[in-house]
């Protein structure tokens, strides 16, 4: 049983096994992580940067202007930010960048039931709820990353 408490160096030992998914020229896979509060990006930073190229963004207009500049293997992206709900960035993509085909995970304090059934019909592949459990962060990355 895994204990909730350990600490990130702790975490990352414990998963050493566990071999992250990189591209096929052996570079990091890129994650862009979207939340406009700084401290969870702070937090997604220090838990997946030591096996991803992590970007962060804190406003969903500029994260447009990011995909304009590399294309992510999978974005991290909460729902409630002011000026573009992670709905509204995702209707964006999908008609500013057509055949959009980058795999979407909400990490987000909206834990209801129609939140989760609305992020599943805009096509996110994978939903988290905060406060986020490290553990469950990096594992679920790495599973989708592997699909």
């Amino acid at each position: 049983m895994m204990k909730m408490d350990m600490d990130i160096h702790d975490l990352f030992k414990l998963l050493d096994g566990i071999v992250p998914p990189k591209n096929e020229d052996g570079s990091k896979k890129i994650i862009l992580a979207i939340d406009d509060e700084p401290t969870n990006l702070t937090r997604i930073n220090h838990i997946l940067k030591p096996y991803f190229d992590v970007r962060v963004c804190s406003v969903g207009k500029q994260a447009l202007f990011m995909l304009m500049q590399f294309k992510p293997d999978l974005i991290l992206l909460d729902i409630e930010m002011p000026g573009m709900t992670g709905f509204d960035f995702m209707e964006q993509c999908r008609e500013r960048f057509p055949g959009w085909d980058v795999p979407v995970i909400f990490v987000t304090s909206h834990k209801n039931q129609n939140s989760v059934a609305l992020a599943s019909q805009e096509g996110a592949v994978g939903y988290i709820g905060k406060p986020f459990v490290p553990q469950t962060l990096l594992s679920k990355v790495c599973t989708v990353l592997r699909e």
